[in-house]
């Protein structure tokens, strides 16, 4: 149930926040905290990313090849359309003509700007490897905060007990002393 209630909370501030929204006024709308509708939003930009990666390195290609079968399926047919169409009917040997020339143009620009989609996913895969040295980077400052408090937690203790044997130690001299 709650998992609902914050589904419906993330999609609510995304649209508000597509419709021009800011922060401050989408916390306002949807009487929650600000750091609440922050958080959401960082949530909704790391979904974003994965969702684009997604696309690039998995849908895209597979679109790709279907448009280009497509439009191979399509040439094909309209070469058979000019062929079987005879001297009688010219114009509909023109207009698959026509149909021929514009597919091998489409067919061109696809192949053509097949960089766009080589360049999308070497984007992705070097936004994966940012990533990847941003998380190590991250998991050893952790670390290293870890081992700060580790050492300070130890120089507690020490004290601690330093002053535990400092106080036992002048309360037996105390009571030799008495």
């Amino acid at each position: 149930m709650k998992q609902l209630q914050i589904e419906w909370r993330r999609s609510k501030v995304l649209e508000l926040s597509a419709k021009g929204n800011s922060q401050a006024e989408i916390s306002r709308i949807l009487n929650i905290p600000k750091t609440t509708i922050n958080r959401d939003i960082d949530y909704l930009r790391t979904l974003a990313k994965e969702n684009i990666k997604q696309h690039i390195e998995e849908r895209l290609p597979y679109e790709f090849e279907q448009c280009l079968q497509g439009i191979t399926q399509i040439i094909q047919q309209a070469w058979t359309i000019s062929e079987n169409a005879g001297d009688k009917d010219k114009r509909e040997k023109l207009q698959s003509l026509s149909l021929a020339k514009d597919c091998y143009s489409v067919k061109m620009d696809l192949l053509t700007n097949s960089n766009t989609l080589k360049d999308a996913m070497k984007f992705v895969g070097e936004s994966k490897e940012k990533i990847g040295i941003e998380i190590k980077k991250e998991e050893n400052e952790k670390n290293e905060e870890e081992e700060v408090i580790d050492k300070e937690e130890e120089k507690k203790d020490d004290l601690q007990r330093s002053a535990e044997n400092n106080s036992s130690t002048g309360a037996s001299t105390y009571n030799s002393l008495f």
